[in-house]
């Protein structure tokens, strides 16, 4: 249903109805900052190329042609925009990222370990290559397939699989001595 409403508003944006996309920013604006901002790793940053993503998709919404999610383009751009961003300051170390919100739902009596635990997954996952964290971050976080990971990085699904499951085992392995330690 909500993609059929999607398509009727990029349709009605291309005819002239240009408030309407305003629904798209109020749609994906907190989504596309986190993904960027998992990217760039300062918040200032993440929040200027967010605005500017929208601003591109809003200005190129007539190249838009459907093959693939909005939100799948819509990162695309996000992306795009976050490498070139990073390319263009010749910053290869980046500002410490803010913790991950990851989803856990817990009793009172293990909010602690599950604090601990939450932070160390979060330390081990920024310390990944971009390459693992990046589809990482849009499987778990962000909830995308692996179809729409794949045409956001413009990798085969093969890759993107890999590339998860690598990620995910360097993970396990890096908090090994974490988990014996019996936390």
């Amino acid at each position: 249903m909500e993609k059929h409403r999607e398509q009727i508003f990029i349709k009605r944006i291309k005819a002239g109805e240009f408030v309407l996309f305003e629904y798209f920013v109020k749609r994906y604006q907190n989504g596309l900052f986190r993904f960027i901002l998992q990217i760039v790793k300062n918040r200032d940053e993440a929040m200027d190329l967010c605005q500017d993503t929208f601003l591109k998709a809003y200005k190129s919404i007539s190249s838009y042609k459907g093959k693939s999610g909005f939100s799948t383009w819509l990162y695309r751009i996000g992306f795009n925009n976050s490498i070139n961003h990073i390319k263009k300051n010749k910053r290869m170390s980046m500002v410490e990222i803010e913790k991950l919100n990851l989803r856990c739902e817990c009793s009172d009596c293990k909010d602690l370990i599950r604090k601990e635990q939450k932070e160390a997954i979060t330390g081990e996952l920024n310390k990944l290559d971009s390459r693992y964290r990046t589809p990482l971050f849009l499987f778990f976080i962000e909830e995308k397939s692996y179809k729409e990971i794949a045409e956001i990085m413009k990798i085969p699904i093969n890759s993107v699989k890999s590339y998860i499951l690598r990620g995910k085992e360097a993970i396990r392995q890096a908090l090994q001595s974490y988990l014996r330690v019996g936390v």
